[in-house]
């Protein structure tokens, strides 16, 4: 069923569902066709034959868009086109008589397809019981035109039911394009304050530091100087990288840089297990992790050490030995959780052993 909803979602976003529609009914025309032929009367027969040549081009204009896609000045269009249409069937009532009945399919079809929602059912209703209409008032109706009148019953139910289809896949469509577009905004927000969070205390480390050195040893503070600044042109590159959805440093690379920035805070940090093992989504999400666990011991834990863990099979965790667990998660705490989630994997937060605070992230 699924499959068959995404041929409709797909079929509707070209020509193919009303060209389709409106083609196979053009058979049809062999009805209308052979009672102009064998008219006596030459101008009937000539006068229906042009009707029905100008009659195509329109009937098939008409399946271009589903009329519940149609802007009011499509709706306007798509009224005089289906104006015209009952023209050519007055033209045809006067030519072959109650026989234009042949031409009830082509409207049947038309109005199915073409209209919006609130006149669509009743003027389907109206065409298919005129049509019965008309073959009540047939003094001796044949098989042909009873066989039309089932045929014309038989689309406005199909016709009908096809065009419900068509609307709920686009529903589920448009649902799913805005869920994706939602997920989409909610990662680069999360994406954008784990990345600027990181990158503004660490700047603001080493700027605090280049201030401290400024007097006693400017050259160092210089360097600092120079790393923050070459710190903040890979954050930038990285924010960048980011936003376009295109993945950035492995577990390695963030593991080296931490290290560094917690070096650099004057923090001690032991690191057991091999990152090494860890790659695919999942050391994309625990660099992540990494990273804004780095972040918030900088920003709040007055921390001396920090514990970094890769411990088989799938554990991974930080602790430092800095306030401890105050309670609460704030949008760091809240982004870690459910990106761990997102890659199928249990978040944990807490009291650690070493009397601060400990992540935790399982696969």
């Amino acid at each position: 069923m699924r499959r068959f909803r995404n041929w409709l979602l797909d079929a509707v976003n070209g020509p193919r569902v009303g060209v389709l529609i409106a083609s196979v009914w053009l058979v049809c025309l062999v009805f209308p066709v052979h009672s102009l032929l064998i008219l006596e009367d030459r101008v009937r027969c000539l006068v229906g034959l042009l009707a029905l040549v100008f009659f195509v081009p329109v009937y098939l204009a008409g399946f271009r868009d589903l009329g519940s896609q149609l802007d009011a000045a499509g709706r306007r269009w798509q009224l005089l086109r289906g104006g015209f249409v009952l023209a050519v069937m007055g033209v045809l009532c006067w030519a072959i008589g109650l026989d234009a009945i042949s031409l009830l399919p082509f409207l049947v079809t038309f109005a199915s397809y073409g209209l919006w929602p609130p006149v669509r059912l009743p003027a389907v209703v109206v065409l298919v019981g005129s049509g019965f209409l008309m073959l009540a008032l047939m003094n001796d109706p044949d098989v042909g035109n009873s066989a039309i009148m089932f045929i014309t019953a038989l689309i406005a139910v199909l016709g009908l039911f096809t065009v419900k289809m068509i609307e709920s896949s686009i529903a589920v469509s448009e649902q799913d394009r805005r869920r994706a577009a939602l997920e989409q905004r909610e990662r680069m927000a999360r994406d954008v304050h784990d990345l600027l969070g990181h990158s503004l205390t660490v700047a603001n480390l080493q700027l605090q530091l280049a201030e401290r050195l400024f007097d006693s040893d400017p050259e160092r503070a210089r360097t600092e100087l120079v790393r923050t600044r070459v710190f903040l042109a890979e954050a930038q590159e990285e924010l960048r990288r980011s936003v376009t959805d295109q993945r950035g440093r492995t577990i390695e690379e963030e593991l080296d840089g931490v290290r560094d920035v917690l070096f650099s805070g004057g923090l001690e940090v032991a690191v057991t297990g091999d990152p090494h093992e860890v790659t695919g989504p999942v050391g994309l999400v625990l660099g992540w992790v990494l990273r804004e666990a780095a972040t918030n011991v900088l920003r709040h834990a007055h921390a001396t050490r920090v514990e970094i863990s890769f411990a088989p099979p799938g554990r991974f965790s930080v602790v430092d030995d800095g306030d401890g667990y105050a309670g609460g998660e704030g949008n760091g705490l809240a982004g870690m959780r459910e990106r761990v989630a997102a890659a199928g994997g249990e978040f944990r937060c807490g009291s650690s052993s070493l009397g601060g605070f400990e992540v935790v992230a399982m696969w």
